[in-house]
């Protein structure tokens, strides 16, 4: 991660200290809720709303938001071991989440959505946020105006059954999802799709768009051979719908699948790259990994696909390592499936490694996670007291391709000695970005501590 997008001290928060009324910026430390997190919360009429919110019961939303006026959520903290920001069901909503962080607690024993929007919602943006140990988002039933995921920095996607960065279930419109980091550890995350569009597209007139995503990492846990997860899946079970651009992404080490169209019409994948080395960073074998392309119909496998036309995949870079060897791709529906290059030799893991470092370079002009602002004008939050409901939303089973793999490659593979060390998820090591947090947080509280010598000077001298 670029330390040019390294968060400053958020000026909203303010604490004052003793009878000399010093004020202070609070410390916020990316990945960590907020030590002042006030109890859940319903809001009930729009504006712009800010504040600390934590439940600690799975069954009680942070936030519940049951208006169909405009909300936005700006500069917020929510954590809790069940759903984060819950839109009431079936509520007309215009819901915008930026700069917002969210802290899951369940791990893989529970399923922590980051946000969950079901049924009838109008619109919906989820920007510039960090989320940590969450289950995710899930959007369902709606034919929205507005749809744009954005500028999001994720890390470990984790929960129980099948849980996603990104799910769209029956959601059909101007979809926009770009640039966002999304990274798994293996042994940490437990991730099924990365970004998953089931039943989900747009049409002739407003085209979906995934785009310049960066996904590293999808994995089994514990290791095993079963695992049917990966980075980006179009089409499924979405016979009725189609008309996704997938552009320009970087999808690397996700295991069973990179990209995937399994149903649907005049869907393209275009101009990414998709590869995996077939390892951990401690060079384990992952024996699920299948294949990098996949443009087959899901019918082929039992899945129910009655339409699938008009999509293709081209331009796009491809190296996914088996234990023995290379499948790149798996195009038996796809006619128009060309001018795709498989790169040569064996891909290792130092080739995620570069990917990484390229990703930093190629995002590093955007805003990606939060980022300061002035102070915003906050409307009062409702005094509702919220009731304990499931938000567990439906899982859906995404099915294995049937592997045909390619010939493996018998050209001399070609080694690189990167020249930094890039921030490696697997690894643990710390990045150029924590290590200068910790430098900032490190000032801050010898400021602090400055302050407070004051403030004992001022009061005996009193």
């Amino acid at each position: 991660m670029s330390t040019s997008r390294v968060r400053g001290i958020d000026p909203r928060v303010v604490a004052v200290i003793g009878v000399a009324a010093v004020a202070v910026a609070a410390i916020v430390i990316p990945g960590l809720a907020r030590a002042d997190a006030g109890p859940p919360i319903v809001i009930t009429h729009g504006g712009v709303y800010s504040g600390s919110y934590a439940s600690s019961d799975p069954q009680t939303p942070a936030v519940t938001i049951a208006t169909s006026e405009p909300v936005v959520l700006d500069g917020a903290s929510v954590e809790g071991p069940g759903t984060m920001f819950q839109v009431a069901v079936g509520t007309p909503a215009d819901v915008t989440v930026r700069n917002t962080k969210g802290h899951g607690t369940a791990g893989n024993s529970g399923v922590a959505r980051f946000l969950v929007i079901d049924s009838g919602w109008r619109s919906l943006v989820v920007e510039n946020n960090e989320l940590d140990s969450t289950s995710g988002i899930w959007a369902h039933a709606a034919r929205p105006s507005t749809v744009r995921v954005t500028g999001n920095r994720v890390q470990e996607i984790v929960g129980s059954g099948f849980v996603q960065f990104l799910q769209f279930d029956d959601v059909v419109g101007p979809i926009d999802v770009g640039w966002n980091e999304v990274v798994n550890t293996p042994g940490k995350s437990h991730v099924e799709d990365v970004i998953s569009l089931y039943r989900s597209g747009g049409t002739t007139s407003a085209r979906a768009s995934i785009h310049d995503n960066f996904i590293w990492g999808a994995y089994p846990n514990p290791i095993d051979a079963t695992y049917s997860g990966g980075g980006i899946m179009v089409g499924d079970r979405g016979s009725a719908v189609g008309h996704v651009d997938v552009t320009a992404n970087q999808v690397v080490g996700t295991t069973n699948y990179g990209i995937s169209v399994v149903c649907g019409s005049d869907s393209a994948v275009v101009g990414n790259t998709i590869i995996s080395s077939g390892r951990t960073a401690k060079g384990t074998t992952i024996p699920a990994v299948n294949v990098g392309l996949s443009m087959g119909s899901e019918a082929r496998w039992g899945g129910g696909c009655t339409t699938y036309s008009g999509n293709t995949a081209t331009g796009n870079d491809l190296g996914w390592q088996q234990a023995t060897g290379r499948n790149d791709r798996w195009t038996p529906d796809c006619a128009a499936c060309t001018a795709n290059t498989s790169r040569p030799g064996t891909i290792t893991y130092a080739d995620e490694q570069a990917e990484a470092r390229r990703w930093q370079a190629r995002s590093s002009a955007q805003a990606i996670g939060p980022v300061p602002g002035p102070p915003t004008t906050l409307a009062p939050p409702s005094t509702t007291t919220p009731t304990s409901t499931s938000t567990t939303p439906p899982t859906t089973t995404t099915p294995t391709p049937t592997t045909d793999p390619q010939p493996p490659t018998t050209t001399t593979p070609t080694t690189t000695t990167p020249t930094t060390t890039p921030t490696d998820p697997a690894t643990g090591g710390d990045s150029s970005e924590l290590q200068a947090l910790r430098d900032e947080i490190a000032a801050l509280r010898r400021q602090l501590d400055e302050l407070r010598t004051q403030v004992e000077a001022l009061q005996r001298g009193g």
